[in-house]
């Protein structure tokens, strides 16, 4: 599915210490459920920098084919005024409001929104943005 084609979506991901493949897998399918989307509609997972390498992402990106795009923590930051759940915390600790709402924001482009904010299992937490299925 093209990238900016009516239903598609992209998956941000952010990753903790603690994050874990099945936490992740298990995630992925919530988040589907409770977009109504399937596997094709996802094009892309996106994340910060920083996480380039981590196990549980390469493992993710692998299992469900889907190519990894990082943006480094600026670039994110642009993205604080369309988030559903910024935070302080996290911006005092990478200098951006927010990796999975804003990394999956930033890959959709401007014309998209936010479909699924923020949502955790263990030490990942994922965000859908996309545009509505026709």
């Amino acid at each position: 599915m093209p990238p900016n084609e009516p239903g598609a979506c992209h998956l941000g991901i952010g990753l903790s210490s603690a994050a874990n493949l099945n936490d992740a897998l298990r995630l992925f399918e919530t988040i589907l459920q409770t977009s109504d989307r399937t596997r094709p509609h996802v094009v892309s997972l996106s994340t910060l920098e920083g996480r380039r390498g981590h196990p549980v992402l390469v493992e993710l990106s692998t299992r469900l084919s889907l190519p990894v795009t990082f943006y480094g923590a600026a670039e994110l930051q642009e993205e604080t005024s369309r988030l559903q759940n910024p935070s302080e915390a996290l911006y005092r600790q990478l200098g951006c409001h927010g990796v999975a709402e804003a990394a999956c924001l930033r890959s959709a482009g401007r014309d998209a929104s936010l479909l699924i904010g923020k949502t955790s299992l263990g030490g990942v937490t994922m965000a859908l943005a996309g545009w509505p299925v026709p």
